[in-house]
């Protein structure tokens, strides 16, 4: 049995035949990461290939969401951007568009919490950014979100992405970016079992892992926030780490080169 990065699983999974058994739930309450496309509003950027030949602020070349993925997807798509401007943090590259200093950047997308918290933000299904159809510019709450039409339980929005973390210096941020697209979903650590562990003692296992995950005892112990992070563990699918498969493929890593990026790791 292992603890494993994304990574490190797909890794384990080709030279080994690794059996995935739980995903992590992370401080979120997401089992999955994704990167965000951001451009300037009336820049003329509104797909992908409009991409061609602008400059992309980028604030981590090791991050699967937020490059490694786009790049692929990218090169898949055979467009080539312009230079590449390596910053020092996603908040430095979502400035970077902001002030015109690049056409485009990628930085963490964290979904909004939508109004009355009657529903999760659904991947595929929702707009990323559904509360700019009110027509409403954000605020700043007293104890510090950035919400559209007050707070979710008012019948507002709670917007999480990196965006946010800037709002206090540059408050027109959403007012004069906005994303172009998501990268897929890049799921958490996993729990994995070798490939001749039986496969009863593993669903044995893989629920009484969620059921300690859930407990005092992990946050008080590996799920701590100074340890593993975990909010949680539920079922994982094998399917959940096509994305990451796509960017092997894609960009042809290496065994070693994917070893690399196992220490890569959110929740």
């Amino acid at each position: 049995i292992a603890f494993l990065s994304p990574t490190g699983y797909v890794l384990a999974d080709e030279q080994c035949a690794a059996q995935v058994g739980n995903v992590a739930v992370d401080s979120d309450g997401l089992t999955w990461s994704s990167g965000m496309i951001v451009t300037r509003r009336g820049s003329g950027i509104v797909n992908l290939e409009d991409l061609a030949g602008k400059t992309w602020a980028v604030a981590d070349r090791d991050s699967l969401p937020n490059f490694l993925y786009f790049h692929a997807l990218l090169e898949k798509e055979g467009i080539e951007p312009g230079d590449i401007i390596e910053v020092s943090g996603d908040s430095a590259a979502m400035l970077a568009v902001f002030e015109e200093e690049a056409d485009f950047a990628t930085a963490d997308f964290l979904p909004p919490i939508m109004p009355y918290e009657e529903r999760l933000w659904e991947f595929g299904e929702d707009d990323p950014e559904p509360g700019r159809y009110l027509g409403i510019p954000p605020m700043r709450s007293p104890i510090g979100y950035v919400l559209v039409n007050g707070e979710p339980e008012f019948g507002g929005y709670r917007l999480r992405d990196a965006r946010s973390r800037i709002f206090d210096v540059a408050p027109q941020i959403y007012d004069r970016t906005q994303i172009v697209a998501l990268s897929a979903q890049i799921p958490n650590s996993t729990v994995a079992f070798g490939r001749d562990f039986p496969l009863g003692l593993a669903r044995q296992v893989t629920t009484t892992l969620e059921a300690f995950a859930a407990s005092e005892e992990c946050s008080s112990s590996i799920c701590a926030t100074d340890f593993y992070g975990w909010t949680g563990l539920l079922p994982a699918e094998k399917e959940m780490f096509d994305s990451i498969g796509f960017v092997q493929e894609t960009l042809d890593l290496t065994a070693e080169e994917l070893l690399d990026l196992a220490r890569w790791n959110r929740g």
